[in-house]
């Protein structure tokens, strides 16, 4: 028999741990010294698993082959049905079988005892596992802040859309990003097409083993983009408003954008490209915003809406004059869970704390705890939208900077419990608390300070999902 990494799927080897991930299909699993040495022998290329025990029997002490290839063969075949890995009678077949894809709806069975036992989810415990020291996993490298579009709804000022990303710096951040063993980069602007070497970035991102995340408004696509796009490790990201034409050219402030849009939305489709679809409400997409739900739909696409922009970086608000008001979302959040299946599913299955005391020791978003991002000058901040600075690339390496930065470290020290308003509040289930949204949206920039506004529209969500849930329960 012989296996192979999937295209799709990566591996890191963390202190003793072993991390692995197919992001498309967003699964991921934690296994023991053991089964990271198992996995770290598999490359992209298809090896027996002959091969692959006889190097792995000088690893182990008083184990015969025989049994170890037993072991190894339930490992590996055990991965292959979760979607992580090919499995094939030869390099050939293994080859053939690439775009293959094999549903993990049936195996949800303990591994063995080379798999951690616990009880609780991945990136929860690899926080908790790396407590002390967390792990940078994700990435996002700002490639230029110019942009072809002027989005009124847009959290970075439009005076700042000047400057693209110098070419050394880009290719020292990649380097460090592979030393430090990231998995996932995601290349944003403005528009990162717009950069001239967009084509090099993404080519070396790839090379570097990264699954790479774009993250654009596909006016600027082409064959040449496409055609590099075409290895099932890069997905893109894109903002449709609207499947009118008026209204999505109204937020976006650039007349043809739709058209563009949406034709090419449809050429990455064609050629097996994975795109997500974000869909922001506002007034000017408030009635018809559905209509990308039901396009999406039919193409089997997913889309991600978000009716509760924030404020811009620069602590000015004039944006925020196009969000819609608390009641009107309430019609939204309905609608949502009346089509959205998986929605559904996660709000009838949710445990609703009521008497939930938060005394965790974080309970917050991933931000300097396993994510980060820089800016074209090579600032680095907690987030993409949160001009927080933790240091800058130019001066200090992104290790140090993760390791040491005081800023970076105040923000990893923050708990639920911090948020003094919050701790007892009846609303906290269904809150989403962001900390870059309070820090925009404060006159300080300070991300303890919590605007009235996200409190009403916490307590406006908890009221129609559990009046939604009565309803259907």
């Amino acid at each position: 028999m012989y296996y192979k990494l999937k295209a799709n799927t990566f591996f890191r080897n963390y202190n003793n741990i072993g991390y692995i991930v197919n992001i498309p299909n967003n699964s991921d699993r934690v296994v023991n010294e053991s089964g990271a040495l198992f996995l770290s022998l598999l490359s992209y290329k298809a090896q027996s698993l002959k091969e692959l025990s006889n190097i792995a029997l000088d690893k182990f002490v008083n184990v015969s082959l025989i049994e170890l290839q037993n072991d190894m063969k339930d490992f590996y075949d055990r991965f292959y049905f979760e979607d992580f890995l090919i499995r094939g009678e030869s390099e050939e077949e293994c080859d053939n079988l690439e775009k293959i894809s094999i549903s993990n709806a049936t195996i949800k069975n303990q591994f063995n005892s080379y798999e951690m036992q616990n009880n609780i989810g991945t990136q929860e415990f690899l926080e908790k596992y790396f407590a002390k020291n967390p792990k940078l996993l994700s990435f996002q490298i700002e490639l230029t802040s110019k942009c072809n579009e002027r989005c009124i709804h847009c959290y970075i000022p439009h005076e700042d859309k000047l400057y693209n990303i110098d070419d050394n710096l880009y290719y020292s951040v990649i380097k460090q990003l592979k030393d430090i063993g990231i998995i996932s980069i995601s290349l944003s602007g403005g528009e990162p097409m717009l950069h001239p070497n967009f084509l090099e970035f993404l080519k070396y991102a790839q090379d570097s083993d990264f699954y790479v995340k774009v993250f654009t408004n596909l006016t600027l696509l082409n064959e040449e983009i496409i055609k590099l796009m075409q290895n099932n490790r890069t997905s893109v990201y894109v903002s449709l408003y609207s499947m009118n034409e008026v209204n999505h050219d109204a937020i976006t402030q650039m007349k043809g954008s739709f058209n563009k849009t949406k034709s090419n939305i449809l050429k990455l489709i064609e050629n097996n490209i994975p795109v997500y679809i974000n869909c922001p409400i506002m007034d000017y997409n408030k009635n018809d915003y559905n209509e990308v739900y039901k396009w999406a739909k039919d193409l089997n696409l997913e889309v991600r809406v978000d009716y509760d922009i924030m404020a811009r970086c620069d602590l000015t608000t004039d944006n925020l004059e196009h969000r819609l008001k608390t009641e009107e979302m309430e019609n939204i959040i309905i609608n949502i869970l009346d089509n959205n299946k998986e929605n559904q599913k996660q709000t009838v299955s949710k445990e609703l704390n009521k008497d939930k005391e938060y005394t965790s020791d974080r309970d917050l978003c991933g931000a300097c705890i396993t994510s980060c991002c820089i800016d074209v000058k090579g600032n680095v901040y907690p987030c993409t939208g949160w001009n927080y600075n933790c240091g800058n690339l130019n001066e200090t390496s992104l290790k140090d900077i993760w390791e040491k930065s005081p800023q970076m470290l105040y923000i990893r020290s923050l708990n639920r419990k911090d948020f003094k308003e919050c701790v007892d509040c009846k609303d906290i289930d269904y809150c989403f608390m962001c900390m870059a949204k309070n820090a925009n949206e404060s006159k300080t920039g300070n991300p303890l300070d919590i605007n009235n506004h996200f409190c009403d529209v916490a307590r406006m969500n908890r009221q129609v999902i559990e009046n939604w849930r009565e309803k259907n329960l």
